[in-house]
């Protein structure tokens, strides 16, 4: 199973609602929230089990 730091992960995203979009919405907010992880302290934020599609959100 692919592992990704969520932080560069999400940046370079093309989709409008990347990581659980019930509970962020949009990227952005999901950034947000990773940011905040490590502002706390977490020295590493992955995310697991990305089901990428090769050119699904090209915009």
């Amino acid at each position: 199973m692919k592992t990704f730091e969520a932080l560069e992960w999400l940046k370079s995203n093309n989709n409008p609602s990347a990581l659980a979009s019930d509970r962020f919405g949009k990227t952005a907010n999901a950034i947000k929230f990773v940011e905040k992880l490590y502002e706390l302290g977490a020295l590493k934020v992955n995310v697991i089990g990305i089901l990428d599609e090769p050119g699904a959100f090209l915009q």
